[in-house]
């Protein structure tokens, strides 16, 4: 199943007071199962300022679709006890006549389980790649601070590599669990030339194959290669048999977005255009196969077989600091 994830977050200062219902603290565990159509909130939180809201998965049940969803904080951390008045919910699809159809999910045909699984206790080997082309030049600083909050997010017993790419590829770091040698690399700037990415994806993977752990890649760039020997049936196909999924943070005007796309689909990673803590913890939790507090959201399907759509879930929260939302998109073909 086709894999698509963007995020796109928005946060309004004002607080609203025609919202009602109760608050309480982040750390209360939800009902396994809440259908109430009033939304959910915290007055107890007095910390989350923006959410993130990210689409892991969706699947299609006879007449029933449900959608994986997982709701963090600025910071990373889970937003929980949401209710089905939270999230507004778009199924859009082929009208087969060229056009969409829009079936709007009404609160009180939402139901809503959580899925909490700590994983596995395997520590990450994880490479991030960095494109430094002329085409970047000039989103150096962004760049630079999407790896260091990556960076942040490791746990003490994770192991990090650090690859440039432009014309060739250059390892500016190997497999460290010191952060001061990983910051030291990211620091390090120079952007030219074209972009030899497949080249440098090829690399982490040879790399990946001699460390233990969970496994995976993180690519900061705009997708773009174009001086490479290698093509991109051949990277999927070598990033599969190696079992590392190879994620995409989103950078440029002009994105290849084949190559993202298709590249984090078929390894069964994701891509985000959203930067920042949530969208890399997001990430790395994956590769560590855990499940963060996920949001199992059902609904009876409007897509007919065999027709192509997406999924837009856009979620609204409301902290002692204000109310914020966002939105993610999630691309299928419904079976």
């Amino acid at each position: 199943m086709t894999k698509k994830i963007l995020l796109i977050p928005a946060v309004f200062a004002i607080l609203f007071s025609l919202i009602i219902g109760m608050g309480c603290s982040k750390s209360v565990a939800p009902d396994p199962i809440n259908d109430s159509i009033s939304p959910f909130i915290n007055y107890g939180d007095h910390s989350t300022s923006t959410i993130y809201t990210t689409v892991a998965d969706v699947d299609f049940n006879g007449n029933e679709l449900a959608a994986n969803v997982f709701v963090q904080s600025q910071d990373g951390f889970s937003i929980i006890g949401l209710f089905a008045g939270n999230f507004t919910i778009l199924e859009i699809y082929e009208d087969g006549s060229g056009g969409e159809d829009t079936a709007e999910i009404l609160f009180e045909d939402i139901t809503i389980g959580t899925l909490n699984n700590a994983g596995n206790e395997n520590y990450l080997s994880l490479v991030l790649l960095r494109s430094m082309t002329s085409e970047i030049s000039g989103l150096e600083a962004n760049l630079q601070t999407a790896m260091l909050q990556t960076v942040t997010t490791k746990d003490p017993s994770d192991s990090f590599a650090i690859l440039a790419f432009h014309s060739y590829d250059t390892l500016l770091v190997n497999f460290t669990r010191n952060i001061a040698l990983l910051e030291n690399a990211i620091n390090e700037i120079s952007y030219w030339g074209r972009s030899a990415q497949f080249m440098a994806i090829n690399r982490a993977i040879a790399m990946l194959a001699n460390q233990g752990g969970n496994k995976g890649m993180i690519i900061f760039g705009d997708g773009v290669n174009n001086e490479s020997p290698y093509d991109q049936a051949a990277i999927i196909t070598a990033a599969n048999n190696a079992n590392v999924p190879i994620y995409f943070v989103v950078f440029g005007d002009l994105p290849d977005t084949s190559n993202i796309e298709n590249i984090a689909n078929q390894t069964g990673a994701f891509y985000s255009y959203q930067r920042g803590r949530a969208s890399y913890r997001a990430m790395i939790n994956e590769m560590r196969g855990l499940q963060d507090n996920i949001y199992q959201i059902k609904w009876n399907r409007a897509t007919p077989s065999g027709r192509r759509g997406r999924v837009e879930i856009s979620t609204v929260y409301q902290s002692a600091i204000g109310i914020s939302s966002t939105t993610a998109l999630y691309y299928f073909e419904a079976p």
